[in-house]
Formats: C-alpha cells, structure tokens, sequence
C-alpha cells in the first residue's frame, strides 16, 4: 500500500498512455473521414484529458453501436 501511494503519479500516467494507445488503435480501425480521424489524435496528443473527453462525447457513434446491437440480438 505504500508503494502504491509513494508511486501514485507513475501509476496515473501509465494508466493514461494505456488509455490513449487504445483509444488510438479503435480510432484507427474506425472507418471515418481522415481529417477527423487526424483531429481526435491531435486533440488527444495535446489536450489528454480534454481530447478524450470531447472524443467520448462527440466522436463515438451511439447510434451506430445501438444498430450492431439490434442486429444480434434479432
């Protein structure tokens, strides 16, 4: 437990770069629009926390994962 409070800094940004490479990998393996493909990394790279946050509520398409979830379930 005192490691873990002595390191708790390191643990957050490994935790983010984590976070980040993955939310890189699903962007690229989104079929979108390049530019805004290119946007959302630049918002991540420079504005981490904002960027993730604006992805999360602009650039994730809900609807689209509602639709592939109707389709398996009928």
């Amino acid at each position: 437990m005192e490691w873990i409070l002595n390191h708790w800094i390191w643990l957050l940004l490994i935790l983010y770069y984590v976070t980040g490479i993955a939310l890189f990998i699903k962007i690229l393996l989104e079929r979108r629009n390049p530019a805004k493909t290119i946007g959302y990394f630049l918002a991540i790279m420079f504005l981490p926390v904002v960027g993730l946050a604006i992805y999360y509520m602009v650039g994730f398409n809900y609807r689209k994962q509602k639709l592939y979830k109707k389709k398996i379930n009928c």
